[in-house]
């Protein structure tokens, strides 16, 4: 994700799977100084640092924190980052650490192809690319703004 503000912070942000109410992960508070907020898996939620999605069934995920005061005109953005090209290694997959490092790894995930399992370290992972919805790069930007 990409989270910009103006005139606002915001502090214990959290990413939940609505259909099971699963906390992917909570309490993050750090954002790099590119605004880039990096969620990794809570294993103790999934029983593993993956999130397996069963084939032909979807999962809408919500990112929400809590926002400091603000005032008239204070805004905050978020984005879903996607990939606008492969992720650059040799094959174009590779482990889940390898693909999340490259230019191109803002949104890793394995369709599972080489194994059973998605495990972290299967050489079965790719970048976002041409990922349904994500095919141009960004999800795009959803702005709130404060109104007062």
């Amino acid at each position: 994700f990409n989270i910009a503000t103006t005139g606002v912070t915001t502090t214990d942000i959290k990413l939940t799977e609505v259909e099971t109410g699963k906390i992917v992960k909570s309490s993050m508070n750090t954002v790099d100084s590119n605004g880039n907020l990096t969620v990794v898996v809570d294993s103790s939620a999934y029983g593993s640092a993956v999130i397996t999605v069963p084939s032909n069934t979807t999962r809408t995920y919500k990112l929400e924190g809590t926002v400091g005061s603000s005032s008239d005109g204070d805004t905050i953005q978020t984005e879903l980052l996607g990939d606008s090209a492969v992720a650059g290694l040799a094959t174009n997959a590779g482990n889940a650490s390898n693909v999340a490092a490259t230019t191109q790894g803002d949104f890793v995930w394995s369709p599972i192809s080489t194994t059973t399992s998605a495990g972290v370290n299967n050489f079965d992972w790719f970048n976002g690319f041409r990922v349904p919805g994500l095919e141009f790069d960004d999800l795009g930007i959803i702005t709130l703004t404060d109104p007062s």
